[in-house]
């Protein structure tokens, strides 16, 4: 690991910085058996579980790569017995180029050589991960999930992987909705599109299912990094940001509610015209 100093972002939620003692991990078990109708099935949230506080340590540090072996002796009494289901909204695996280190760590401060030396120690935890549960992480799709959760849940606590959007278009039964109604325009957004966004992302999803029924989607976003033409091939007619003039990131986040209004009225408008 390198001491270099980077700007990480502020965390969203200060309070949940995810330490988790055993009590709560009992208490998501607890959770799991009993509200699933005794199929010990549920969709959970795993980033607070990996970030949970040891029995001896402080913290578990995944990325530490002198770690040579995982001891799970003190595993929490019925864990074994649940089933996990991890939503995720990407499909980037557990190490390499388009995995979390080099995908994600730039977007939360971490320069090239740091994103190297994280993509080094996760391949390292992969290993341990492969040669305790024999299960192989490294380039599983969807892995690299919230910058490698997903791929310690499911190497540790054998979970399986769902695309967010499919299990909550499901859940929704969005495609018999989109073919049942009269629907002729979605509006569907995202935090900012870019790169990542045709790896699973909300977007993807909802234009590519609504391109089947034939019903065109526009993206509003906070920002704009880069769109594929592959987008405008599935069903996306326009993306446009909620930015009204120069603005901070924090300016925006204040103002959301407002710039989406507006910038939703002047959509309308200008998809009205076309009639």
């Amino acid at each position: 690991m390198t001491n270099e100093k980077v700007n990480v972002p502020e965390l969203r939620f200060p309070g949940f910085e995810g330490e988790w003692e055993e009590k709560k991990l009992k208490n998501i078990v607890e959770l799991l058996k009993d509200g699933t109708h005794g199929t010990h099935k549920d969709t959970i949230n795993g980033p607070w579980l990996l970030s949970a506080k040891n029995l001896k340590n402080n913290r578990i540090n995944i990325t530490n790569k002198e770690i040579t072996e995982i001891d799970d002796s003190q595993i929490v009494k019925g864990l074994n017995d649940c089933e996990f289901k991890i939503a995720c909204d990407v499909t980037n695996p557990f190490i390499g180029e388009q995995g979390a280190s080099y995908v994600f760590g730039p977007q939360k401060g971490a320069s090239t050589e740091l994103a190297k030396s994280l993509d080094k120690s996760l391949n390292h935890f992969a290993d341990i991960i492969k040669e305790k549960y024999d299960v192989a992480i490294h380039n599983m799709e969807g892995a690299g999930a919230a910058g490698g959760v997903a791929g310690g849940l499911c190497g540790c606590l054998n979970a399986e992987l769902y695309s967010g959007f499919d299990l909550v278009a499901s859940s929704l039964n969005l495609n018999k909705v989109l073919n049942s109604h009269d629907i002729e325009l979605i509006i569907t957004g995202e935090g900012q599109i870019d790169s990542q966004t045709e790896n699973g992302k909300v977007i993807s999803g909802i234009t590519t299912l609504g391109h089947r029924f034939g019903i065109p989607s526009i993206a509003l976003v906070g920002g704009i990094q880069g769109i594929a033409n592959s987008f405008y091939d599935q069903g996306l007619i326009a993306v446009f940001s909620i930015a009204n003039k120069p603005m901070t990131l924090s300016q925006s986040i204040a103002n959301t509610a407002d710039l989406i209004t507006k910038q939703t009225e002047q959509i309308m408008r200008l998809y009205s015209a076309r009639r």
